[in-house]
């Protein structure tokens, strides 16, 4: 099962070394992208009820101008080679029930692998159209029944404008109105690192997600418009994948089966400790839901460490759970009997003041030593705040991301 998540950026460096050190040609890989892709829906939606919904019927290809839109048009062609698509209206001159939206077309003299797909499809007999405004495409997007999107890919720096933004709400007008499934191929068109709330999104059902696995495919902004995301693998070396990772996918499905069971004569220090800085004035219920998660996790020990003028409203709700005022806490490194922890968590309405920061450099220190820590919301702008702190202190610093899921 899929574990490696990476950037847009490491992901294009990882397209880079595949071309330039192992010899793997973009026609290849695009190649093998979209015969895999096609393979993946496929197998995705066989014996399903969403089978006849998206492919007996018309399918339109939405084309950018990069690769992308080269594995949509792969894709197309490998879908129609597998002879599980409905064949044309006898006499309408067009052998399939297919056609493909260019936002450009190649020009004359162009070598690309989106070119040489263009050409493939005409000469199988198959629509290939340019974008020429709305009312033009509105017969093909009223007959599709499913829409591959390979208007945009991971390289997307800023919201799509244009053409290619008209191509956008064509396809989720579409999906709104009608018994229309969407494809898109690796991230829906739109979606991109740097991604701001007005930036206009494809809305897909299916996201047909090429191994590595891009991590804005599951961040909290842009995971519904991924719909069911189908890992595509086999396209890139594994010795090459293992060089690239930024993170990486727990499944429960997996997890669960590696978390041992609680020993019959277990007790709360064999159990694990955990402590957690969080809460403030305004946020106590973010602490409250992170120490009664851990608890629930099965840690032996939770340990909640809370500013002092808080402490009185939260300590005595707790069942089980140890609340600690942040002015006992300070102490613990001196205490021969404190609570070494186990793991630590910090960030949960914890405030964003100067003062925490000495708390979150002593944990980055924990985890260089082996603790796991865990940097959520409040935490992790603090962390940026350090790191930009101390480059502004130092002359040369190397500073290694963390990327928090």
């Amino acid at each position: 099962m899929t574990k490696t998540l990476v950037t847009p950026e490491t992901a294009a460096a990882l397209d880079k070394e595949a071309s330039a050190v192992w010899g793997l040609s973009p026609f290849a890989l695009v190649e093998a992208a979209g015969r895999s892709c096609a393979e993946e829906l496929l197998n995705s939606l066989k014996n399903s009820l969403a089978y006849a919904r998206c492919m007996e019927g018309p399918i339109l290809v939405c084309a950018g101008s990069g690769n992308n839109g080269a594995d949509a048009l792969v894709m197309l062609r490998a879908l129609i080679n597998s002879q599980q698509l409905t064949i044309g209206i006898s006499g309408t001159g067009t052998p399939y029930n297919a056609a493909v939206l260019l936002s450009r077309f190649p020009a004359s003299d162009e070598t690309t692998p989106r070119s040489a797909a263009v050409k493939a499809l005409q000469a199988m007999g198959v629509p290939v159209v340019t974008w020429n405004g709305k009312e033009q495409a509105a017969e093909l997007f009223r007959n599709a029944r499913l829409i591959i999107d390979g208007i945009a890919g991971t390289g997307l720096k800023n919201a799509l404008e244009g053409i290619p933004l008209e191509m956008l709400q064509a396809i989720n007008e579409r999906r709104n109105a009608a018994q229309c499934c969407v494809v898109s191929i690796d991230v829906p068109s739109g979606a991109c690192s740097n991604r701001k709330p007005d930036f206009p999104v494809i809305h897909a059902d299916y996201t047909l997600a090429v191994e590595p696995l891009k991590t804005v495919l599951y961040t909290p902004a842009l995971r519904p418009y991924c719909g069911q995301i189908i890992p595509v693998r086999g396209i890139f070396p594994a010795r090459l994948l293992e060089k690239y990772d930024d993170a990486e996918l727990l499944h429960w499905e997996t997890q669960c089966n590696v978390i041992p069971p609680v020993p019959p004569d277990a007790y709360k220090y064999s159990r694990g400790v955990v402590t957690i800085h969080a809460g403030s004035p305004g946020t106590l219920g973010a602490a409250r839901i992170a120490a009664t998660g851990a608890s629930a996790s099965g840690a032996g020990i939770v340990r909640l460490i809370l500013d002092d003028d808080v402490y009185p409203v939260l300590a005595s709700g707790f069942g089980g759970i140890m609340a600690v005022p942040a002015s006992s806490a300070l102490g613990d490194k001196n205490d021969k009997n404190s609570f070494v922890p186990d793991c630590l968590l910090l960030g949960p309405g914890w405030g964003r003041g100067k003062d925490r920061l000495p708390i979150l450099q002593q944990a980055l220190k924990a985890e260089e030593t082996g603790t796991p820590l865990i940097l959520d919301a409040d935490g992790i702008y603090l962390l940026k705040t350090l790191c930009h702190e101390i480059m502004a202190a130092a002359l040369h610093f190397i500073f290694y991301p963390i990327i928090f899921l």
